[in-house]
């Protein structure tokens, strides 16, 4: 949502208003530091027994998501029936 969809506006029933770039931007640099620490290797040399297998699970499970985003049909995700119809605005 960061850079995606900068130049719509959406109606939220909180913000924080123009703090919210920085705010993203704090939580994208974390997330990269997060990401970053956790996925390091433990010790070195790096071994089949000492080898932090956090990336390869993650990988594995983005490719299995993307295949899955892109050949199941958005029906079989959220059927028509099961969301509500939105209300439009009267005013």
């Amino acid at each position: 949502m960061l850079t995606l969809t900068s130049g719509e506006k959406f109606e939220a029933k909180w913000s924080i208003g123009r703090l919210s770039k920085p705010f993203q931007f704090i939580s994208v640099l974390w997330n990269d530091w997060i990401v970053t620490v956790l996925f390091s290797p433990y010790s070195f040399p790096v071994e089949a027994s000492t080898l932090n297998y956090a990336p390869v699970i993650l990988g594995i499970v983005t490719i299995f998501a993307l295949i899955s985003w892109f050949f199941t049909s958005a029906t079989a995700w959220v059927p028509r029936g099961r969301l509500p119809r939105p209300v439009e605005d009267t005013e």
